[in-house]
């Protein structure tokens, strides 16, 4: 027995053709959507703060009080991460104030919530007087048994164009390290 097959190879060279440039379509919507991510990144991370740790040299920091008064830390407190100092005094008690004087090198930001491991804590400024360096900074309470363990601190912003945003970093409980993770 004998088959007369009749190939239509123009019918199958179109269903080939057709076959590639399907896929190559899906390449290039998967590299434009790749493109567009990245770049909307981009945007999100240049248009937000971006802070770092300082390592600016200061006489000392002008921190407000109760009551509008101002207290005075030297470089060299036990508890001021600071360009002079890299981790809390190890005898520091439970609950004193720890101070991480960052840096912003992005941009301003406005409704601005900082919370590490879910709990509230304050992005501050030094007071303004004679003598200080409006230097910024976190306050929170220290912990010895979360010493050198790694953080996570999230602050949630609205940028100066009204988008709302949230940036997460690492920090080590008692030490000077701040590490944005999110966006990368």
């Amino acid at each position: 027995m004998k088959f007369n097959v009749e190939i239509n190879w123009e019918t199958i060279v179109t269903i080939i053709i057709a076959l590639i440039s399907g896929m190559w379509a899906l390449w290039e919507r998967k590299n434009r959507r790749k493109a567009e991510l990245q770049l909307r990144d981009t945007v999100r991370r240049g248009e937000a703060p971006f802070l770092v740790v300082s390592d600016k040299a200061f006489n000392g920091l002008y921190v407000a009080a109760e009551k509008g008064q101002g207290q005075f830390w030297p470089p060299g407190d036990k508890t001021l991460l600071c360009w002079m100092r890299d981790e809390v005094d190890r005898k520091t008690g439970e609950g004193e104030t720890v101070i991480l004087v960052v840096e912003n090198l992005g941009k301003a930001a406005r409704r601005v919530s900082i919370k590490l491991d879910g709990k509230t804590i304050s992005l501050d400024k030094e007071m303004e007087m004679e003598g200080a360096n409006d230097l910024p900074f976190f306050r929170y309470a220290y912990s010895p048994v979360l010493h050198g363990k790694e953080q996570k601190l999230t602050i949630e912003f609205e940028t100066s164009a009204g988008i709302q945003d949230k940036h997460i970093y690492l920090t080590k409980h008692g030490c000077r390290i701040l590490k944005r993770i999110d966006p990368a």
